[in-house]
């Protein structure tokens, strides 16, 4: 069977959904890497959704759509027009994966996850690096369908991957949701709220104020912002005199260390020279030798 995934999303109004904590959406995190996140500004708030269309190929001739209804930090109501998922629902029932009507297959829904059975971690979380942006994972959902009589039950979950850009929100308009393990899913989202607050400018809108990187420390084992020369500061907003005299500094060392090789060079071809010179001086030279003949006159008897 394949998989074959078209993903759009849109912002879609849910009545009566409860604004969440905000401090619920602020992850922190002390080891292996210090870095701290704030997203509670992606919260959709009482009346929001954010939704992905997805197809599931059985078949090339048999597709069937999906339809994902998830919000970030925060629950659901039910996101379908005839409440379909009431019933499967908790309180906190955070994202929802709606399968529509294919065949004799009826519409069908389940959840995906709940706000209070939320877990972060790094997206890069083997190299400990925080710069590449954190993800949200809602577990608790519908069961999932057994393999075999007797397995260990598994329940499906959802996974938010906010990956750090230093621009705005957005969700891929062609991408895949992804179903890495059984029904395990996760989809990507680009956001600056994906970056460590270690490197946010004070509005938000840009990294290390346009003039760094931002990276993990690996000796301070801490995100923060590499600032471009002539930039300091923890967010690069200073502008950093001694850094540009710092750059005059080791170009007038470069021009100095190649005017001593060049010196060094021009003495010891001076010396060469000089030795051979010498040489051709000598006495033992055949040409010096000319000197100390004594001429002979041939005499006529």
């Amino acid at each position: 069977m394949a998989r074959c995934s078209v993903l759009l999303f849109s912002w879609v109004s849910l009545l009566g959904v409860a604004h969440a904590e905000t401090d619920q959406c602020k992850p922190q995190f002390t080891e292996p890497v210090a870095a701290t996140f704030d997203l509670s500004s992606l919260i959709q708030g009482a009346n929001k959704a954010i939704m992905a269309n997805d197809t599931y190929y059985n078949s090339l001739a048999n597709p069937r759509p999906f339809r994902y209804f998830f919000n970030v930090c925060d629950k659901l109501n039910d996101p379908h027009d005839e409440n379909i998922c009431s019933e499967k629902m908790t309180a906190d029932t955070s994202a929802f994966q709606i399968i529509d009507a294919a065949g004799e297959k009826k519409e069908e829904c389940m959840t995906l996850g709940q706000t209070e059975m939320r877990n972060w971690d790094l997206i890069d979380a083997e190299n400990d690096n925080a710069a590449v942006g954190v993800k949200l994972t809602y577990k608790g959902g519908t069961e999932c369908a057994s393999a075999s009589e007797g397995a260990e039950k598994v329940y499906r979950s959802f996974a938010i991957n906010f990956r750090c850009v230093s621009g705005p929100t957005t969700l891929s308009p062609i991408s895949t949701v992804s179903e890495t393990n059984k029904c395990e899913y996760d989809v990507t989202m680009t956001s600056i709220y994906g970056c460590p607050l270690e490197c946010h400018s004070d509005d938000h809108n840009t990294l290390c104020n346009g003039h760094g990187v931002c990276a993990v420390d690996k000796s301070l084992k801490a995100a923060r912002c590499f600032c471009n020369s002539g930039w300091s500061g923890d967010k690069c907003t200073d502008e950093s005199e001694v850094e540009e005299g710092d750059e005059s500094n080791s170009a007038t060392s470069t021009l100095m260390t190649f005017a001593i090789i060049f010196l060094i060079a021009l003495l010891g071809l001076a010396y060469v020279l000089y030795v051979r010179i010498k040489k051709l001086n000598a006495d033992d030279n055949p040409y010096g030798a000319f000197d100390d003949q004594i001429p002979h006159t041939a005499s006529l008897n």
